[in-house]
Protein backbone atom coordinates (compact mmCIF):
# COMPACT_ATOMS: atom_id res chain seq x y z
CA UNK A 1 0.00 0.00 0.00
CA UNK A 2 1.36 3.63 -0.92
CA UNK A 3 0.46 6.76 -0.45
CA UNK A 4 1.38 9.93 -2.80
CA UNK A 5 1.10 12.57 -0.12
CA UNK A 6 1.05 13.29 3.36
CA UNK A 7 0.36 16.16 4.26
CA UNK A 8 1.19 17.61 8.10
CA UNK A 9 0.65 20.49 9.90
CA UNK A 10 3.15 23.21 10.76
CA UNK A 11 3.15 25.80 13.37
CA UNK A 12 3.83 29.37 11.86
CA UNK A 13 5.72 30.26 15.04
CA UNK A 14 7.47 27.31 15.82
CA UNK A 15 8.39 24.26 13.83
CA UNK A 16 8.05 21.03 15.45
CA UNK A 17 10.85 18.92 14.51
CA UNK A 18 8.95 15.71 16.76
CA UNK A 19 5.79 16.18 14.67
CA UNK A 20 7.69 16.15 11.76
CA UNK A 21 10.22 13.22 12.48
CA UNK A 22 6.86 11.44 12.96
CA UNK A 23 5.10 12.08 9.50
CA UNK A 24 8.53 11.22 8.38
CA UNK A 25 8.48 7.71 9.48
CA UNK A 26 5.17 7.25 7.70
CA UNK A 27 6.33 8.41 5.03
CA UNK A 28 8.65 6.02 4.38
CA UNK A 29 6.28 3.88 5.29
CA UNK A 30 4.29 4.78 2.70
CA UNK A 31 6.38 5.52 -0.08
CA UNK A 32 4.69 9.54 0.23
CA UNK A 33 5.63 13.24 0.01
CA UNK A 34 5.96 14.88 2.21
CA UNK A 35 3.89 18.26 2.27
CA UNK A 36 4.04 21.04 5.07
CA UNK A 37 0.71 23.48 5.83
CA UNK A 38 0.72 26.50 7.51
CA UNK A 39 -1.82 29.36 8.50
CA UNK A 40 -2.23 32.42 9.62
CA UNK A 41 -5.91 34.67 10.59
CA UNK A 42 -6.02 38.34 9.86
CA UNK A 43 -7.41 39.40 13.09
CA UNK A 44 -11.00 40.25 13.34
CA UNK A 45 -12.91 43.48 13.69
CA UNK A 46 -13.27 43.90 17.54
CA UNK A 47 -16.76 44.67 18.87
CA UNK A 48 -17.00 46.74 22.35
CA UNK A 49 -20.46 47.66 24.07
CA UNK A 50 -22.35 47.04 20.66
CA UNK A 51 -19.65 49.57 18.64
CA UNK A 52 -17.50 48.02 15.79
CA UNK A 53 -13.70 48.90 16.14
CA UNK A 54 -12.51 47.89 12.30
CA UNK A 55 -8.66 46.96 12.60
CA UNK A 56 -8.21 46.29 9.32
CA UNK A 57 -4.76 44.81 8.35
CA UNK A 58 -2.44 47.10 6.71
CA UNK A 59 0.03 46.17 3.67
CA UNK A 60 2.31 45.64 6.37
CA UNK A 61 0.84 43.70 8.44
CA UNK A 62 -0.18 41.48 5.68
CA UNK A 63 3.51 41.68 4.46
CA UNK A 64 4.85 40.55 8.30
CA UNK A 65 2.35 37.40 7.82
CA UNK A 66 3.66 36.28 4.37
CA UNK A 67 7.09 36.60 5.72
CA UNK A 68 6.51 34.46 9.20
CA UNK A 69 4.68 31.81 6.68
CA UNK A 70 7.48 31.62 4.32
CA UNK A 71 10.07 31.33 7.53
CA UNK A 72 7.68 28.88 8.34
CA UNK A 73 8.66 26.62 5.24
CA UNK A 74 11.67 27.19 5.00
CA UNK A 75 12.25 25.37 8.63
CA UNK A 76 10.10 22.66 7.39
CA UNK A 77 11.99 21.79 4.11
CA UNK A 78 14.99 22.21 6.73
CA UNK A 79 13.71 20.18 9.49
CA UNK A 80 12.93 17.06 6.60
CA UNK A 81 15.81 17.32 5.25
CA UNK A 82 17.73 17.62 1.69
CA UNK A 83 17.31 14.28 0.98
CA UNK A 84 13.56 14.09 1.51
CA UNK A 85 10.96 15.08 -1.40
CA UNK A 86 8.36 18.33 0.16
CA UNK A 87 6.62 20.75 -0.62
CA UNK A 88 5.19 23.65 1.40
CA UNK A 89 2.02 25.06 1.13
CA UNK A 90 0.54 28.39 3.15
CA UNK A 91 -2.64 30.76 3.63
CA UNK A 92 -3.14 33.43 5.29
CA UNK A 93 -7.23 33.90 5.57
Amino acid sequence: MSYAALLVYVNADRVSRQLIGVAEGLVDKFSAKLIGLSALAIRPPFVAEGVVIVDNATEVDIAMMKATLANAGSKFGGAAGADRQTDSRDAWL
